[in-house]
């Protein structure tokens, strides 16, 4: 049967003809089968078997459940004489429910948002097979819609997986030529890493803008030595920075503070104070100097080296 084409019927039944009961969840605490637990609450108020009885259960809040049951006879009854007197074959039933509810709880019910037509008779195994079978192609509907989507999920992932294998196989020739132009057509993957460390080192290299000149600087420096000596030179050391440091020892404190003030330079620019410190056969003194590239006897160098100063 066509759902759009066909003539539902709702049919309603007075509370009379019915049995009720607001059941208490509490009295059942926590079974494992809580729909098994509320029905045999509800026994206890049927009058007769509960096998003869469908019911259905509904939800009313604070913990409350309706009860609500119709003896099978009358159902079936009343599903039979819903059928003899329309001679329609389109015609069937969609609800069967209360119009209203009883006298004894029409004070409980009012505080709720449950209505008499919500509570439908025909509902799990009594659903109206027009309705089972519009719910089962919605399910099918859906099912089919979930296969696609998963379908052209499948299909995406492997062309962007086939994308993902070409471009790796391209950039693996691509590098391959590369390195058959650079080291030639046997060259091996640890030639490659070898010439790889010799870039790196090479590049890590800095050369200087301007040559300098350390013979220069000691020169300059021994130039200034007083006469007589008045300290010994233990180390002098000149850095690429243009940092010239001395180490000297004397006999005493006075005569390397004499050699400190004796010792300057033109141009040159002492880094700091003076470091002494006492040793077994006197005192030692650190002295630290920075040469700048304008000093009188390095101008003349640096225009030496600077392309762009030459005339």
């Amino acid at each position: 049967m066509n759902l759009a084409s066909s003539i539902p019927i709702d049919r309603t039944l007075a509370p009379e003809m019915l049995y009720w009961s607001l059941l208490d969840a509490d009295r059942i605490g926590k079974p494992l089968n809580t729909s098994a637990a509320l029905l045999a609450l509800f026994e206890c108020d049927l009058p007769v078997s509960i096998e003869q009885i469908h019911i259905i259960l509904y939800p009313c809040g604070d913990r409350r459940v309706l009860a609500c049951g119709i003896d099978r006879g009358l159902l079936a009854d009343i599903q039979a004489e819903c059928h003899s007197q329309h001679s329609n074959p389109r015609t069937w039933l969609r609800s069967l429910t209360p119009d209203a509810w009883p006298a004894f709880l029409q004070d409980a019910m009012r505080h709720t948002t449950l209505c008499p037509s919500d509570c439908n008779f025909l509902v799990g195994p009594l659903t109206p097979a027009p309705i089972r079978r519009l719910a089962n192609r919605s399910a099918r509907i859906c099912v089919l819609a979930l296969l696609l989507t998963v379908m052209m999920i499948a299909v995406g992932i492997d062309r962007r997986t086939r994308q993902y294998s070409e471009s790796a196989a391209h950039s693996d020739q691509y590098a391959q030529q590369l390195i058959t132009a650079s080291l030639g057509s046997s060259a091996r993957p640890q030639d490659l890493i070898a010439e790889l460390r010799r870039l790196r080192q090479t590049r890590g290299v800095q050369i200087p803008e301007i040559v300098f000149d350390a013979p220069l600087a000691l020169e300059t420096l021994l130039r200034t030595w007083p006469q007589p000596p008045m300290a010994r030179a233990e180390s002098i050391s000149i850095s690429a920075d243009r940092t010239v440091t001395l180490v000297v020892t004397g006999d005493s404190l006075d005569r390397v503070h004499a050699l400190a003030d004796a010792l300057r330079p033109e141009g040159w620019i002492r880094l700091g104070q003076a470091q002494t410190n006492t040793v077994r056969d006197g005192v030692r003194m650190t002295l630290r100097w920075n040469i700048p590239a304008d000093a009188p006897d390095f101008a003349a160098l640096a225009t030496r080296n600077d392309p762009d100063m030459v005339p």
